[in-house]
């Protein structure tokens, strides 16, 4: 439509300008004639046929070839410069070469070709408006069972619903979609039922032969007489008893966050629930004669479950206790949309590839199971938070962007 309206203009100019070129060639054809008869009357004398856009004089030689062109001329009367269209004709007058030039005004011709350019630019407005609003209308229309689809599927919970049914639609296309959606949302019900069950299961039958042979050997360990090795064996087992008793714990509640098992959300005050959180490991802040530090300039509070939260918050500060140095400094501080919690230790930054990566232990700890920052990371991208990790003047940071942040990354 753009170049419809500047095309149509050209045309219509050139279709008038061909029509005034016509129209002096006729005048010419008059002109010729008159000036013939008056000249013949009275030979050597150049008429005056009294018309301002005539003008006759001689010419230096004959052009046989008449030629047009345009000129603006200023009218004294309207106080404007008015357009015209020019035709030059030579002509031999008593055998003598005259230039004779015609002239006619064009500012009603460019009047008209407005108006009906502009005519035809509204009603081209008008064709294009109800042409869009007709499409927009039937676009609707047509695509309304999609979007009917869509905003159910956004609604979809996997934990909550079986499958997504739908009503019939009208449109084979459609019905053949939904009808997929809903062997799709089925099958992905079955399969998170599938794997609750086995997370429940495995929770249940793993723990409870796990729990007995701890207290077995710790039954064994009361025995007597039991001689060094002995008791060194039992020790080693127990050790090992209680790792694989926490790596359970750890792997199924990575499972369970995976599964998306924790429902339901409550505004949690992070201030409130970091200074629960400290409290519970007094007594290794205690023995470690650490320098614990809760900000207190904000108090910023989010939506989520509790119990994902607090298992975020004691991952955060059990790792800053135990990877710290005895003497330390473990300090939390908030403010509108992060939470940051830094801690001294190794004089070494984390590796940033690995750092977020399951069982990939950056301390020497035999007792680390290199799954906390996984759980952490885990929690974090459920949320919806960025997590990120600084180094600097030999502290540990970890920075939980509570607006999302770019991830996980190091800086």
């Amino acid at each position: 439509m753009l170049l419809a309206i500047p095309t149509f203009y050209v045309l219509i100019r050139a279709l008038v300008q061909e029509e005034v070129d016509e129209e002096l060639i006729v005048e010419k054809v008059a002109v010729v004639k008159k000036l013939q008869e008056k000249m013949t009357k009275n030979p050597g004398v150049i008429p005056d046929l009294l018309d301002n856009d005539l003008i006759i004089i001689k010419a230096a030689k004959f052009i046989a070839h008449d030629s047009f062109y345009n000129e603006t001329i200023y009218d004294t009367t309207l106080r404007e410069r008015i357009p015209h269209r020019v035709l030059v004709t030579h002509q031999l007058l008593n055998n003598k070469p005259y230039e004779i030039l015609i002239r006619v005004s064009m500012l009603d011709y460019d009047n008209l070709i407005e108006v009906i350019v502009a005519v035809q630019a509204f009603v081209m407005v008008l064709l294009f408006i109800g042409l869009q609003v007709i499409n927009r209308k039937l676009s609707k229309r047509i695509w309304d069972p999609f979007y009917r689809t869509l905003h159910q599927l956004r609604r979809y919970r996997v934990e909550e619903q079986q499958a997504l049914l739908f009503d019939k639609t009208g449109y084979l296309e459609f019905d053949d979609l939904n009808k997929a959606i809903t062997q799709l949302t089925e099958r992905n019900h079955k399969a998170y039922v599938s794997q609750k069950e086995f997370v429940e299961n495995a929770s249940h039958e793993l723990q409870t032969p796990l729990t007995i042979f701890q207290t077995k050997l710790e039954l064994l360990m009361q025995t007597s007489p039991l001689n060094s090795e002995q008791a060194g064996l039992i020790s080693s087992m127990a050790d090992t008893s209680q790792r694989m008793n926490r790596m359970n714990k750890a792997l199924l509640l990575l499972s369970k966050i995976d599964n998306q098992l924790y429902s339901g959300k409550e505004e949690i005050d992070l201030k409130q629930l970091f200074n629960e959180t400290v409290t519970q490991f007094e007594d290794a802040i205690e023995q470690k004669n650490l320098k614990v530090q809760v900000g207190n300039h904000s108090r910023p509070k989010v939506e989520a479950n509790r119990t994902l939260l607090e298992i975020l918050a004691n991952n955060l500060v059990f790792n800053a206790i135990r990877h710290n140095m005895a003497g330390g400094i473990v300090e939390v501080s908030f403010n509108d949309h992060e939470v940051a919690i830094e801690n001294t230790g190794s004089a070494k930054p984390l590796d940033p590839d690995q750092i977020f990566q399951r069982f990939k232990k950056q301390s020497s700890d035999a007792n680390s199971l290199g799954l906390g920052l996984e759980i952490i990371s885990k929690i974090c991208r459920i949320n919806e938070f960025g997590l990120r990790y600084r180094f600097h003047d030999n502290k540990h940071c970890f920075i939980i962007d509570l607006q999302g942040g770019n991830g996980k990354n190091s800086e």
